[in-house]
């Protein structure tokens, strides 16, 4: 478990229980090897964990737990939740959310999940987990405007693809005149120290791990970042958006985000050139009329609700 997840446990008085660190085992592939250790030897040790304590759900959020794992639990009477956007797995689980599944049809996620269990699905951004600092950073920008001509980049706390560098320093050095330019970058990032001078020396305001984030977007006009779960956030309070494609799974959100009118999208991020880039934040900060309509189209796809959504879902089945 990451220090800050512990902490932040820890400081809210939730109760948590550490999985004994196990050797790594040789040989595992794909997602597999995030977890480390065979399905069944980690679902053993979580079992273990619980050996006191009987929940009424299990919630699994791990691209590396599939059935093999959840069937353990189910068939001791523990509702099983999982939290999966891969689309392409068989899962033996009580409920499945996807909130990244923006375009599912009735009957798509027949096959997604195993018998016995009668799945149910909560698909699509109307589920996504948002604090209830974004709803009330809703609220709050439709009483006060941003601040005219502000543009926010984030794009995650470790941003593998090096976007932040890359795009603030395109910004630095361009002839894009950005008067407010508010960056977010996470301790972790790479190109941290990097950052930290551009910023200095071209007047970007700069937060580095920061539980800031409906505030500051609230206040920005646009912001541009990964189509991950940034977009749902940014949709709540209502900012337009530039997106950018750093994984295959944000493809369809990236594409409908465009199609429903509330972002730019310009693709994956490998390919789209630095003109483009600069191309699209010129564009969008000259056309308010176009960004008043991606607010509103913002708004629309998500409002923020999909936490109640959910617990009324688990409440209700029996």
């Amino acid at each position: 478990i990451l220090p800050s997840v512990s902490s932040f446990l820890s400081a809210n008085d939730i109760s948590f229980r550490l999985l004994p660190w196990l050797s790594v085992s040789p040989g595992l592939n794909d997602y597999a090897a995030w977890l480390g250790v065979p399905e069944d030897q980690d679902a053993a040790a979580t079992a273990d964990a619980l050996a006191d304590f009987q929940p009424d759900w299990l919630v699994v959020d791990h691209y590396g737990l599939n059935d093999c794992f959840e069937r353990h639990f189910s068939a001791s009477g523990i509702r099983v939740c999982a939290l999966d956007d891969l689309q392409r797995r068989h899962l033996q689980v009580h409920m499945l959310i996807d909130p990244n599944r923006v375009s599912a049809k009735p009957g798509d996620d027949s096959e997604l999940c195993s018998a016995p269990c009668p799945a149910l699905f909560l698909c699509g951004p109307k589920y996504a987990f948002i604090r209830d600092d974004f709803l009330l950073a809703r609220h709050l920008r439709e009483q006060t405007p941003p601040l005219s001509g502000s543009l926010m980049l984030f794009f995650g706390g470790s941003d593998v693809a090096g976007l932040t560098l890359r795009v603030l320093s395109l910004l630095t050095h361009s002839y894009c005149n950005i008067p407010h330019l508010v960056v977010v970058a996470g301790k972790d990032n790479p190109d941290l120290g990097v950052i930290r001078e551009l910023a200095a020396r071209g007047g970007a305001d700069l937060h580095v791990q920061t539980q800031e984030m409906p505030g500051l977007m609230q206040r920005c006009e646009m912001i541009m970042c990964t189509a991950s779960s940034v977009n749902w956030e940014r949709c709540v309070v209502g900012v337009p958006a530039i997106l950018l494609v750093v994984a295959d799974n944000q493809i369809p959100i990236a594409e409908q985000s465009g199609q429903d009118g509330s972002a730019m999208n310009l693709g994956h991020h490998d390919r789209v050139s630095d003109e483009q880039i600069l191309a699209a934040v010129q564009c969008l900060m000259n056309d308010k009329s176009r960004r008043s309509a991606m607010a509103e189209a913002a708004r629309h796809a998500c409002d923020g609700e999909g936490c109640r959504r959910v617990r009324e879902q688990m409440e209700f089945i029996p």
